[in-house]
């Protein structure tokens, strides 16, 4: 009977032994480090050599932070071809980053409108800004939905009108040969100055143009201008405000949400520490070497006569939310 007892006991002891390293959970391996992702493509649409050694600088300080985990191939000054066909090869994926002019976004972020709303009205449109808060956040919501994700968004320069002779009147405007930078708004509001557009002439053809008297001035910008040594040429600019100059940096979003946060954190956060400071050195750059000037009172009033239906069509076509997320990052108030 003894015997029998000490079996059981000895039977119940095994049986909870067992039990016990079956709810035991397994020790913890260590922790898999990220994988070394594939090389992204970054396909820059600006001119000049400036911008090509801040996206170097870019390139390896992600390299840095992710332990060299993310590799940025860099192409420079539209050698993959234009802003448009860029952007569709990032939506699609066969290009992984692009910088441009936001006038090239419109046609699948039709949103991206609001920013070229005539510099005329600086509740809505300002020079020199890098948006980061609610305008940016709304807008990028946008961009997903067609496949992109934004990056960095900013405003820089004014566009501006040069040319060999002083223009400063928007008389002076009528029948002039302007070759646009190819935006749709641009060229509405040039239309009804009586201007006539010069388009699909890329910056390489710029001096070609000029040499042959193709056209009696560009809309550029100053640092356009300097990048394709073209300042000796035309000293002359007419500022208006006609137009600010945008810029986007956008990637694909399923590359961009592959990646562990900390990658997406550093890619942003690097490149707006990057351009912000450039942003600060271009709004204080010397512009000496070519004469400026701005209409007069009078026609500054008739220009915002003749913009005011470009800005309202703007306006209408985008949701109310955006337009005041970018009013407020702004920090104005429509007049």
């Amino acid at each position: 009977m003894r015997r029998l007892i000490l079996r059981g006991l000895l039977l119940c002891m095994l049986l909870a032994g067992c039990a016990a390293e079956r709810e035991t959970p397994p020790a913890a391996g260590p922790e898999a480090e990220p994988e070394r992702t594939a090389p992204y493509r970054f396909a820059v649409g600006y001119s000049g050599s400036g911008y090509t050694e801040v996206f170097q600088q870019w390139r390896e300080l992600v390299a840095e932070d992710t332990q060299e985990n993310v590799e940025l191939l860099l192409y420079g000054e539209n050698v993959l071809g234009e802003g448009k066909e860029m952007l569709q090869a990032v939506q699609r994926g066969t290009l992984s980053i692009m910088a441009s002019s936001t006038s090239v976004h419109t046609q699948l972020v039709p949103e991206a409108s609001v920013l070229d709303i005539p510099a005329c009205f600086p509740e809505y449109s300002q020079a020199f800004r890098v948006y980061e808060g609610a305008f940016f956040q709304a807008l990028n919501q946008y961009y997903q939905k067609q496949g992109l994700e934004l990056l960095f968004l900013r405003t820089g320069e004014p566009w501006i009108i040069s040319s060999v002779e002083p223009v400063t009147s928007l008389e002076q405007l009528k029948n002039f040969r302007l070759r646009t930078s190819g935006s749709v708004c641009h060229n509405r509001l040039y239309d009804l100055l009586g201007v006539r557009c010069v388009e699909d002439v890329g910056l390489s053809g710029l001096a070609y143009i000029l040499d042959e008297n193709g056209v009696d001035g560009i809309e550029t910008t100053y640092s356009i201008l300097r990048s394709q040594d073209l300042l000796d040429v035309q000293p002359y600019a007419l500022r208006g405000p006609m137009f600010v100059m945008s810029s986007a940096i956008v990637m694909n979003y399923d590359a961009f949400h592959s990646m562990p946060r900390e990658y997406q954190d550093s890619i942003k956060e690097r490149l707006r520490q990057i351009l912000s400071q450039r942003q600060n050195e271009m709004s204080i750059q010397d512009e000496e070497q070519i004469h400026v000037r701005d209409l007069n009172p009078a026609d500054q009033e008739m220009l915002r006569r003749l913009a005011a239906p470009i800005r309202d069509e703007i306006l209408e076509s985008v949701e109310e939310a955006l337009v005041q997320a970018l009013v407020q990052e702004n920090g104005t108030q429509p007049q």
